[in-house]
C-alpha cells in the first residue's frame, strides 16, 4: 500500500513537472525564437507568407509536399496550438487524478477509523477515492498519463518530421545548428538531423508503453493483482523520455536558422492555379466548374510550353470568356496570401491575430501555474 501511495504522489509530482515543461516549451522558445522573429522582419515574413499560401494551395505538386510545405512560422504556430491543447489536457488530467487512495487498505478499506479527509488535506490531494476495491486496482491515472504523453509525442514527432523535411537539401528552408546534427559516415558534405530523427523514434516507444499497460490491465479481476507492479517502469520511462525530448526540441527550435531566399526560389506560377479558379468564382462560376476551367488553363499553358502566369488574357479566353484584363492581378503571391483573411487563415493580419491569442493563453496559463515565460 505504501508503494501505491508513493506511486500516486510521485505521479502527481511528475504531472506538475510536465505542466511546467510543456508550457515553457510551447512558447518560451518556439514563440519568441520563431514566430516573433519572423514577424518582425517584413521581408522575411512576406516571403514566408507567400510560401504558405502558394505551396498549400498548389495542385501541381505531390500530395506529400502539399501536406508539409507550410510557411515556417505558421507551422510553428500550428504546433503551438497543438501544444496548447497538450498543456490544457495535462492540467485537466492532474485535476482528475489528484485523488488520495490512502485508507483503502489491501482491498476492503481500514478498520481503525482513520480520518481520510485529514490525510487528504495533510498530503495535498483534492479528494479521496470513493471505493476501496476500485482504488487498489485502478490504474486509470497511469493509462491516462501514458495516453497524454503518447499524444504529445505524436505532435512533437510530426513537428520533427516537418523540420527534417524543411532542412533537407531538396527544400533548404531552414538550417539546423551543428549542436543538433551530425555528419554522414559516408558523405562529408551531408548534415544529418539525427536529433530530430531520434525524437520521432521516441513516439513509437511511448506508444508501446501505452499498449503494454493496456494489455496488462485488460483481463484483471477486481482488486489488486501483482501484474500492476509492472506499471511503474512505464511511468518512469515515459516521464524521462518526454522530459528529454522537450529539452532537445527547445534547443533545436531556438537555434535553427531560416533561409527566406530558398523559400522565395521555391515559388512557381503553377501554384497560383487555384487563385485562377477563385477569380472565376468571384465572377459567379460554381467552384466545381471554376476548378475544371483552371485545370484546362494549366493544360493549355503546358501545351504551349509557357509558364501559366505568362498566358495572355486573350489566350485564357479560349478556355473561358469570363477571363478579362484584370486576370493579370491573379499572378501575385502577396495577393494570394492576403486573400485568406478569415480567422485561422494565413494572411498576415490573421496570423498576427493567432499569435496575439497565443500570447494571451501563455500569459494566463503561466500565471495559473506560476511559470515565468521565457
Amino acid at each position: 500500500m505504501c508503494t501505491f501511495i508513493f506511486t500516486s504522489c510521485l505521479y502527481c509530482t511528475v504531472l506538475g513537472q510536465h505542466v511546467d515543461n510543456i508550457q515553457m516549451f510551447c512558447f518560451s522558445n518556439l514563440r519568441e525564437c520563431i514566430v516573433n522573429r519572423s514577424v518582425s522582419d517584413d521581408t522575411q515574413s512576406s516571403v514566408l507568407l507567400q510560401v504558405c499560401s502558394t505551396l498549400t494551395s498548389s495542385v501541381a505538386r505531390p500530395c506529400w509536399l502539399l501536406r508539409n510545405a507550410l510557411v515556417l512560422f505558421v507551422v510553428m504556430d500550428r504546433y503551438a496550438v497543438a501544444l496548447c491543447r497538450d498543456s490544457d489536457r495535462l492540467s485537466e488530467l492532474l485535476c482528475r487524478t489528484n485523488v488520495l487512495p490512502l485508507g483503502s487498505g489491501a482491498i476492503a478499506g481500514n478498520p481503525f477509523n482513520i480520518d481520510r479527509e485529514f490525510l487528504r488535506k495533510e498530503l495535498g490531494f483534492s479528494s479521496i477515492s470513493l471505493n476501496s476495491i476500485d482504488a487498489t486496482g485502478d490504474r486509470d491515472f497511469i493509462a491516462e498519463y501514458l495516453f497524454w504523453a503518447s499524444l504529445l509525442m505524436s505532435h512533437l514527432s510530426r513537428l520533427a518530421s516537418d523540420v527534417i523535411l524543411f532542412c533537407s537539401v531538396e527544400f533548404g528552408f531552414i538550417s539546423l545548428d551543428d549542436a543538433y546534427s551530425t555528419g554522414s559516415s559516408l558523405m562529408p558534405q551531408k548534415k544529418n538531423p539525427d536529433s530530430l530523427e531520434l525524437v520521432r523514434a521516441m513516439a513509437g516507444r511511448l506508444y508501446g508503453r501505452l499498449t503494454g499497460l493496456m494489455m496488462q490491465i485488460k483481463g484483471l479481476s477486481s482488486g489488486y493483482s501483482k501484474d500492476l507492479q509492472a506499471d511503474k517502469e512505464a511511468v518512469f520511462d515515459c516521464h524521462d523520455t518526454v522530459h528529454n525530448v522537450l529539452h532537445i526540441l527547445t534547443g533545436i527550435i531556438s537555434t535553427l536558422k531560416v533561409n527566406p531566399e530558398a523559400m522565395r526560389n521555391a515559388l512557381s506560377p503553377e501554384m497560383l492555379a487555384t487563385d485562377l479558379a477563385y477569380y472565376l468564382v468571384r465572377k459567379g462560376v460554381p467552384f466545381r466548374k471554376a476548378h475544371d476551367t483552371a485545370g484546362k488553363a494549366v493544360i493549355l499553358a503546358e501545351s504551349q510550353h509557357i509558364p501559366l502566369n505568362q498566358m495572355s488574357p486573350e489566350a485564357l479566353q479560349h478556355v473561358s470568356p469570363l477571363f478579362d484584363q484584370d486576370v493579370l492581378t491573379v499572378w501575385n503571391f502577396e495577393h494570394s496570401v492576403e486573400q485568406y483573411k478569415t480567422a485561422g487563415g494565413t494572411s498576415r493580419s490573421s496570423v498576427l491575430q493567432q499569435i496575439t491569442k497565443l500570447h494571451q493563453w501563455l500569459d494566463f496559463t503561466s500565471k495559473e501555474a506560476n511559470v515565468t515565460p521565457g
